[in-house]
């Protein structure tokens, strides 16, 4: 693995479990142990890192959107599909929880933020018109949109949840249960005759 990846691999895991504001590019280079001059060659400063994770981020979102109708043709396929996004969600919690200290006196991370943001949405919107589609819903197109963000923002919040637990299990444990309460939103507004 190039050092470019083995610096986005390692960041990620540390601002994962300890915030970015925490996370020095020093502790980074000395964890990889390479010298600060090659980190330096593919990175300016801990932001440029933070940058580039977004946009893989990002990438992965718009990702999720194309190979979404292909994989959620029935009603069925959405909790499985929801439990995947939420894992990629949990993979970079780091941007959704420290958003404040990422986008601050930064123009170019809160860029890439609200890009990343638009492609939750997107997504977000795209998942609840497929159930329209399907039929599967009983509510007027204003409320559903409402419903959709809803849904965004519960997804986003139980996701931060896990910076409380530490070992992988639990971080199953909380996806599916996040999955489940996002069900749960949605499940009052199905049509029964779908």
């Amino acid at each position: 693995m190039r050092n470019r990846e083995r610096v986005l691999n390692l960041s990620l895991t540390l601002f994962n479990q300890q915030g970015i504001a925490h996370v020095s590019t020093l502790q980074i280079t000395t964890e990889l142990d390479i010298s600060p001059g090659n980190l330096y060659y593919h990175f300016r400063n801990k932001e440029d890192i933070a940058k580039a994770l977004v946009q893989e981020f990002d990438q992965a979102i718009c990702r999720m959107r194309t190979e979404f109708s292909n994989q959620v043709t029935t009603l069925e396929d959405y909790p499985p599909f929801l439990l995947s996004l939420m894992a990629l969600l949990a993979q970079y919690r780091f941007v959704l929880r420290d958003l404040e200290t990422l986008v601050l006196g930064e123009p170019d991370l809160k860029r890439n933020f609200s890009h990343l943001y638009n492609s939750l949405k997107t997504l977000n919107k795209r998942m609840f018109d497929h159930l329209d589609h399907l039929d599967a819903l009983n509510i007027e197109k204003e409320d559903q949109k409402f419903l959709a963000d809803n849904s965004l923002m519960i997804a986003i919040g139980w996701v931060n949840q896990l910076s409380m637990v530490s070992n992988e299990q639990e971080h199953a444990m909380i996806l599916r249960q996040g999955v489940s309460r996002l069900v749960a939103l949605v499940q009052p507004h199905l049509n029964t005759t779908a």
